[in-house]
């Protein structure tokens, strides 16, 4: 008795009518997995769904969305910030997306980004803001505005089917990408940095691989030549790729280091690789995406190839092509792209929700340290689709997880919590959240009589309290740093367990 009044002052523990204690039982391993869903704007795919709604209805649709990605217990969100050099934030250098109301350069009156990021982080989700690094315009049915690039700087446009791209050879190109993320990083609170495989067009391509509709850099590549260049035109493509991946990451780490870096390529690196595996597009030849290069070399922090096959196709088998890419950096974690949005659809009418719940369970299994999948899209889940957001949250969704650990990168776990308050009030129980060093999240577990432990919630550093309508046998409270690497947990016990030991 002696020993647990001397924890109740040290521990500093308030509020003594809640009938908690410290104590040394310890809480199970908190789950880990990243489970994630694509958000694009683009197109209006998923959000915002038109471009008639007013502000409150964008916001309104926004919460609702965040709200089912709790239900459904993602833990971060590919929010897409800048699909054609515009932005769905205030930006100094590019235009107002025309995705939100129907015309480029409109200012809206709120910041859908800073929105975002404030009501995703009350829900312990991550956002990570999602850029299309040179597409110019998506379609020419869109009216550029005055300050888009494609006025200002036409020598770095050139036309290709219809879209706009940005010639990637041109250095003005290259610094004006790394020029806008790093706007958001210093500026927004971001969890992370997403690009697209879009750094050039696809092109058709026959049954025989060969390319019908080359990119028209015919010019630039010229220029090179004649300076003395003596790389082949994919090869010189690559290296401007290339370049421009590496100079990203090392940008992201000078300027916030704990931000993830992931990448989302195509997901066949080159047909016959690994051997059985059959594609028309040869995404290193024919794109110039040397995205085995960028992984070994560890130029991100995550790499989503998409996956959109099932784990029945001949050519491009899910399960094949995952298992290749994880072979690749055992420090770097693959998180692939699974297509939710092919079920029951036109493309493939008899995908079905049980696949995309096979092949969760196939990244556990092939992958168990680094767990995790992104969603395409986030519509389908919204939708439930053949029941997949219910099959979900029912069968490999069932409880809260944290994102795995950036363990390749330095960093000091967040300072072990020493005092907290508690206070009972009516049938609830208050947790007053303390304040501790290099914080970023907060995993609270409880266990309640007769039952098993349970990771029942994740809160961000700014939450200050927590409500609970019921008072657990057991409650730990683990702090976690921006890197995702966990500090002591806190723990506490009913009186009532404990004067029943």
């Amino acid at each position: 008795m002696i020993k647990k009044i001397f924890l109740l002052f040290q521990f500093g523990f308030l509020f003594l009518k809640a009938n908690y204690i410290p104590s040394a039982e310890v809480p199970p391993t908190i789950p880990r997995e990243f489970r994630a869903a694509w958000v694009a704007h683009v197109f209006n795919i998923d959000w915002p769904s038109s471009q008639k709604l007013s502000s409150e209805e964008q916001k309104q649709e926004l919460i609702h969305l965040l709200d089912e990605a709790k239900r459904l217990k993602l833990n971060a969100i590919i929010f897409q910030v800048r699909s054609s050099a515009d932005a769905l934030y205030k930006s100094p250098y590019e235009p107002w997306t025309s995705w939100l109301s129907g015309k480029m350069g409109k200012t809206p009156d709120y910041d859908p980004l800073k929105f975002c990021i404030k009501q995703a982080h009350l829900r312990g989700i991550e956002v990570h803001a999602w850029f299309n690094p040179f597409r110019a315009l998506a379609s020419l049915k869109i009216k550029p505005s005055p300050d888009h690039i494609s006025q200002t700087s036409p020598s770095l446009i050139l036309p290709f089917r219809k879209v706009l791209w940005m010639d990637v050879s041109q250095e003005e190109a290259k610094q004006r990408v790394i020029q806008v993320v790093i706007d958001v990083l210093r500026r927004y609170d971001v969890d992370g940095i997403h690009l697209d495989d879009y750094f050039y067009p696809y092109p058709r391509v026959n049954k025989e691989g060969k390319v019908l509709d080359s990119f028209p850099d015919e010019e630039s590549y010229q220029k090179y030549k004649q300076s003395g260049g003596k790389l082949s035109r994919s090869a010189w493509r690559r290296f401007h790729v290339n370049s421009m991946v590496e100079t990203l990451y090392l940008w992201v780490k000078k300027i916030k280091p704990s931000a993830r870096f992931g990448i989302s390529p195509f997901g066949v690196w080159r047909p016959r690789v690994p051997e059985g595996v059959k594609a028309r597009l040869d995404a290193y030849q024919h794109i110039s995406a040397d995205s085995k290069l960028w992984l070994e070399k560890g130029w991100c922090d995550y790499m989503s190839p998409q996956l959109y096959w099932s784990k029945s196709s001949p050519d491009q088998n899910f399960t094949t092509l995952f298992r290749w890419w994880s072979s690749l950096n055992k420090e770097r974690p693959i998180w692939p792209g699974i297509a939710s949005s092919r079920i029951l659809s036109q493309e493939d009418p008899t995908r079905s929700a049980e696949e995309i719940l096979q092949q969760i369970q196939s990244i556990r299994n092939l992958s168990p340290s680094w767990k995790g999948a992104i969603h395409w899209s986030m519509s389908p889940l919204l939708e439930n689709r053949d029941g997949i957001a219910d099959k979900l949250k029912t069968s490999v969704y069932t409880s809260c997880a944290l994102v795995p650990p950036m363990t390749w990168l330095p960093s000091r776990p967040p300072q072990a919590p020493k005092k907290m308050k508690i206070k009972k009030q009516g049938d609830e129980l208050i947790l007053y959240l303390p304040i501790v060093k290099r914080l970023r999240k907060w995993v609270l577990q409880v266990r309640y009589q007769d039952k098993k432990w349970e990771t029942l919630d994740i809160f961000t550093e700014k939450q200050k309290f927590i409500k609970l309508s019921k008072s657990p046998e057991f409650i730990a409270l683990t702090p976690v740093n921006a890197y995702g690497i966990q500090g002591d947990p806190i723990v506490l016990e009913s009186t009532k367990t404990s004067s029943a030991k």
